[in-house]
C-alpha cells in the first residue's frame, strides 16, 4: 500500500473498503507521517514540544502547518486587508498548487542541475544590477539564507521548465491571428510609447517599528538620488554604496495599456526626466522615472555589419594576458595586418572564425550591452580596443552600417508576442485546474 500510485489507493479504497476502514486507513497513515516527521526532529536535535502538525495530504506529498504559517504570512504582507480564514484559504490553495506541479515535474523526471542553478543565480544576481558576490551579500544582510535562496531559485527554474515542457511547446501564433488582430488593434498598438526606468526598495523580511523606519529611509534616499539626476546605473551604484538596498534598471518601451493601472495614470503625466511618488505592492516599494517618450507609428534602426575575433581567459592565460593579446593583434592590424587571417587562425568563437570572424547583421539589442556600446560609437573601418563580456575578450572592426524602417516588422513581432502571452495565460490556467481536479487531496484536521 505504501508505495501504490495515488490512482491505484483510491481504486482500492473504492472498491474494497468501507467508509469507515477508509478513515481509519486515513488516520493511521498520518499517525505514520507524525511518526517520521517526529523521528527526523530528533534525529536532527531539532524536536519541539508541539510537534509540527499536517494540514493537507496532496497526493504522496504533505503541507504542514509551520508552511502554512509562512506562506499565509507572506500573503498578509502582500494584502494587508486580507486575514482570518479567507488568508488561510488563499495560502493553503498556493501550497497546494505548488506542490501538485513539483510533483508533476518529478513524475516527468525534469530536474535542475547544479550548473543549471548557478547560471540561474547569476541571472538574478544581473537582474538587480549585481555580482554573485554582492548579490549574496545584499541577500544575506536582509536575512535570507544563501542555501534557502538557492533551493527557491531551484524551485522556480523547475516550475518554469515543467510549463514550458507541458504548454509552452504547444502554443503557436499564425499569420491570419496576426492580422486579425491587427485589424482590430492597430490604433491602440500604435500608441505612444513610453521608455521607464524603476527603481525598488523590497519590503523587510519581518514588520517591525525598526525595519519600517529603515525601508522609510531608504525610500527617501532614493528620491533624493533622483532629484539629483544622473543615468539609472550610476543613481544604482550611489545607493548601493551606501548600503541602500535598492534594485532596478530600464523596463523598455511600454504603451500605457501595457502597464498596470496604478503606474499608466502616473506615467501619463510625466515629463521626461520625471519621476512618480512611491508605489507600493506586494513586493516592495517602487519609484519609476521617464527616460523618454517616441510615436510608433514609424521606426527606423541602425543595423551594423561587424567581424571579430574573441578570446577567453583560462587557466593558462588570465584576463590581463588575454587583453594584451588582442593589443597585440590590434597593432599588427594598424600596420596593414588582415583581420580575417587572424580570426580564422585564433578566434575562439569557432562558427565565425571560420568566415574570418565575420558576424551577421545586427541591430539594437541584439548584441551584449558591453559590446553594443563599444561599437556603436566605432567609425566605419576601424578596430576596437578589446571589449570584455560574458562571451569573452573581443576585437571587433566595423565594415558598414544602413539605416532600416522596422515599424511594420516591430508591430507584428510585438503582435506575435501578445497573442502568445494571452495564449500562454489560458492554457497555463487549464492545466493548473486539470491537476487540481485530478489529485488527491486530504484535509485531517478539516470538521
Amino acid at each position: 500500500m505504501a508505495t501504490a500510485s495515488v490512482v491505484k489507493l483510491n481504486v482500492l479504497f473504492l472498491v474494497t473498503k468501507t467508509l469507515t476502514e477508509c478513515q481509519a486507513i486515513l488516520r493511521r497513515r498520518l499517525i505514520n507521517m507524525k511518526i517520521f516527521a517526529l523521528l527526523a526532529c530528533l534525529m536532527c536535535g531539532t524536536a519541539h514540544a508541539t510537534l509540527d502538525s499536517i494540514v493537507a495530504l496532496v497526493n504522496n506529498g504533505a503541507i504542514t502547518d509551520s508552511q502554512l504559517a509562512q506562506t499565509s504570512e507572506l500573503l498578509r504582507r502582500q494584502n494587508p486587508n486580507l486575514a482570518g480564514e479567507p488568508l488561510r484559504k488563499a495560502a493553503l490553495e498556493r501550497l497546494i498548487m505548488r506542490a501538485l506541479q513539483q510533483q508533476e515535474a518529478e513524475r516527468l523526471g525534469i530536474s535542475v542541475d547544479e550548473a543549471t542553478l548557478d547560471r540561474g543565480m547569476e541571472q538574478l544576481a544581473r537582474r538587480n544590477n549585481l555580482g554573485i558576490s554582492d548579490f549574496r551579500q545584499q541577500a544575506e544582510a536582509e536575512g535570507m539564507r544563501w542555501d534557502t535562496l538557492r533551493e527557491n531559485v531551484r524551485d522556480e527554474i523547475t516550475l518554469q521548465r515543467l510549463r514550458e515542457s507541458a504548454i509552452l511547446r504547444t502554443i503557436t501564433v499564425n499569420d491570419n491571428e496576426i492580422n486579425e488582430f491587427l485589424d482590430n488593434n492597430r490604433e491602440q498598438l500604435v500608441a505612444k510609447q513610453y521608455a521607464l526606468e524603476r527603481f525598488s526598495v523590497p519590503f523587510p523580511a519581518s514588520d517591525t517599528a525598526r525595519n519600517r523606519a529603515e525601508l522609510e529611509r531608504q525610500v527617501r534616499r532614493v528620491v533624493s538620488a533622483l532629484q539629483s539626476g544622473g543615468t539609472g546605473e550610476q543613481i544604482l551604484s550611489v545607493l548601493r554604496a551606501e548600503s541602500v538596498a535598492v534594485s532596478g534598471g530600464a523596463i523598455g518601451w511600454r504603451t500605457l495599456d501595457q502597464l498596470p493601472p496604478p503606474l499608466r495614470s502616473v506615467t501619463a503625466e510625466l515629463e521626461v526626466g520625471g519621476f512618480s511618488d512611491p508605489l507600493p505592492d506586494a513586493e516592495g516599494v517602487h519609484l519609476f522615472r521617464l527616460t523618454d517618450t517616441r510615436d510608433n507609428t514609424g521606426a527606423e534602426i541602425t543595423r551594423t555589419r561587424a567581424r571579430h575575433i574573441v578570446l577567453r581567459s583560462n587557466p593558462v592565460r588570465d584576463d590581463d594576458a588575454t587583453r594584451a593579446q588582442l593589443l597585440e593583434f590590434r597593432e599588427h592590424l594598424q600596420r596593414n595586418g588582415s583581420f580575417a587571417e587572424l580570426a580564422e587562425r585564433h578566434s575562439e568563437d569557432y562558427s565565425s572564425a571560420l568566415v574570418g570572424g565575420l558576424l551577421p547583421w545586427f541591430g539594437p539589442g541584439e548584441m551584449a550591452p558591453e559590446f553594443e556600446n563599444a561599437v556603436s560609437t566605432l567609425p566605419e573601418g576601424n578596430v576596437s580596443a578589446p571589449i570584455r563580456t560574458a562571451f569573452g575578450w573581443h576585437l571587433v572592426e566595423v565594415l558598414e552600417r544602413k539605416r532600416e524602417d522596422v515599424s511594420d516588422e516591430r508591430l507584428r513581432n510585438e503582435t506575435r508576442e501578445r497573442i502568445a502571452q494571452e495564449k500562454l495565460l489560458r492554457e497555463t490556467e487549464r492545466y493548473l485546474q486539470r491537476l487540481r481536479d485530478e489529485a488527491f487531496l486530504e484535509f485531517p484536521d478539516a470538521s
